[in-house]
């Protein structure tokens, strides 16, 4: 199928429209804790030269690899130089990847389809809010989409090129994230549904030899290859080969054991149909759930298939597949739902241009397009409202134990403090959480070169100027501050904030200053107005 310059203008409209919605006030959201992890990570990358995979926690290195791309081309070198918006472009950019991938199917759906696809994707809630989440999961679906892709045109035209890239895509997937393992089993089980399916309608005879064993030893030595390159940290650290394949014994067994993040089945299919908004209207994606069920519905009851319509029963055996398993896993988090949301927007994309095209009655056919462009106008809301309007909030259903914004309050203040403290950005910082439950501190701390991290209050250690600390700890600190040290080597400590602060939802921080400091900060620095009722305690 050419090309034409019509299609294309379209396409670049979307694609700008995408871009839009993807890096428009990337830095306007809190950093989650993974996000900050992430960005420690790379740091250490950045500033070493090494990675080293860590079979116990975090995921695989394509991520942090990725990153140092964009890192080295923007002149970033270290982790205090890193920025929210540098950072979340590196998912975005992968974001915007997967609308390019809809170009390898433009001869097998058309273009009307591919343009329909590519603009749901484009506005689409979760590829919109995860596409500006410094996670793994972005390159999980846009290595798992290309899989889909390549190997459906495999399938189809069985040249090694695709076998090629097919594996190459598998070892993306595997270099990203662990739970690929369950993508896999769904791609085989569906290829084979294909290749049952273009049998029974004579397309593949059993005497052609359409699939060369050389070919599937190609997919696993260029997958395998794949892997080898980032896990051994390109050959620097062969121990992470090993760790990446004895990495699931932790896997399995964590997976039941958080209580955390343990759901119901229908976890998932809840994030969906309906989420209560306490700002407005309620959020809803059961639009498109019902669009995606009548595009594979439609695709399977199709007499005269074409080869788009083999690809979206290939691509929604896939995804219903996927869901099912990711339901059955207890352990749940919002972001796995990804990989499924993916082919939901291509079975949907389907079947908004296939509903045009149906011969019904007038009356029908316009009551059926008059639903489907309401749905579709609501889907458009919830997309805004949870990507700009309420992107940290916690009703937001893709928000999940997300820092709320105190802790750039938080940030801000001590840049303050500093500007009081005559050790500058060298002043000592404790900062005390149980069980380390301290990030994204790390992240916004980062400029600051003297802070301790604790996991409880260690009476063994001089205070520090500036603490932050646990409400639950308030009277261990309360002891170590006024009850240990003898007359005459106590200091008196003021609350920096005169208002309830979190760090996460029912995660309450508090922050203590020492009141020579405050004074200083008081006369010297600060106008008592500048933050107003929420920010320093002015009234002192």
């Amino acid at each position: 199928m050419s090309y034409r310059p019509k299609y294309l203008l379209l396409f670049s409209a979307i694609l700008a429209l995408a871009c839009l919605a993807r890096f428009t006030g990337l830095d306007n959201r809190p950093m989650h804790n993974d996000e900050a992890v992430n960005a420690y990570k790379l740091g250490t990358l950045l500033e070493t030269g090494e990675f080293r995979y860590d079979r116990n926690e975090y995921h695989g290195p394509l991520l942090y690899y990725s990153s140092r791309i964009l890192a080295g081309l923007i002149g970033q070198a270290d982790f205090t130089s890193l920025t929210e918006s540098s950072l979340r472009s590196v998912t975005a950019i992968f974001g915007i990847g997967l609308l390019f991938l809809l170009l390898l199917l433009a001869e097998s759906l058309g273009w009307v389809t591919i343009l329909s696809t590519a603009l749901l994707f484009a506005l689409a809630p979760a590829m919109v809010f995860y596409s500006r989440d410094y996670i793994h999961e972005m390159l999980l679906v846009f290595s798992g989409m290309a899989a889909l892709v390549t190997v459906y045109k495999y399938l189809l035209s069985p040249k090694i090129i695709w076998a090629l890239l097919s594996g190459v895509s598998l070892g993306l997937m595997h270099a990203t994230k662990e739970t690929c393992i369950i993508n896999y089993a769904a791609l085989g089980i569906s290829a084979l549904m294909l290749i049952f399916v273009l049998k029974l309608k004579g397309q593949i005879r059993p005497r052609d030899k359409q699939y060369p064993p050389w070919h599937w030893l190609v997919v696993l030595v260029s997958a395998g290859s794949t892997s080898i390159l980032f896990y051994s940290s390109f050959f620097s650290h062969p121990e992470g080969i090993i760790d990446s394949i004895t990495t699931y014994q932790a896997y399995f067994t964590r997976a039941g054991a958080d209580d955390a993040h343990l759901h119901p089945w229908h976890y998932y299919l809840d994030l969906l149909v309906f989420n209560p908004n306490p700002s407005g209207p309620a959020w809803s994606e059961l639009w498109l759930l019902l669009l995606s069920l009548a595009g594979f519905i439609m695709a399977i009851l199709k007499k005269d298939r074409k080869r788009g319509d083999h690809f979206i029963i290939f691509a929604g055996a896939y995804t219903f597949l996927l869901m099912i398993i990711y339901s059955l896993i207890s352990y749940k988090t919002p972001w796995n739902i990804l990989s499924c949301y993916a082919g939901l927007l291509l079975l949907a994309g389907y079947a908004l241009v296939r509903i045009l095209q149906l011969p019904w009655a007038g009356w029908l056919r316009t009551g059926l397009i008059a639903g489907v462009l309401i749905g579709g106008m609501y889907w458009l809301y919830t997309s805004y409202s949870i990507n700009f309007r309420q992107s940290s909030e916690p009703a937001n259903p893709y928000v999940y134990a997300q820092a709320v914004k105190d802790v750039v309050e938080l940030a801000e203040a001590v840049s303050m403090v500093a500007l009081a403290h005559p050790d500058g950005r060298d002043m000592r910082i404790d900062i005390i959480m149980p069980d380390h439950e301290y990030w994204p501190l790390p992240w916004y701390l980062r400029n600051f070169t003297h802070t301790a991290w604790w996991d409880h209050v260690d009476y063994t250690q001089p205070a520090a100027p500036l603490i932050i600390a646990a409400a639950a700890l308030e009277k261990q600190l309360t002891r170590k501050l006024y009850e240990l040290p003898p007359p005459g080597q106590r200091y008196l400590y003021i609350p920096l904030f005169n208002s309830y602060k979190e760090l996460r939802p029912g995660q309450e921080i508090r922050a203590y200053l020492r009141k020579d400091i405050w004074d200083h900060l008081q006369g010297e620095m600060m106008n008592a107005d500048q933050f107003g009722s929420n920010g320093l305690n002015a009234s002192r």
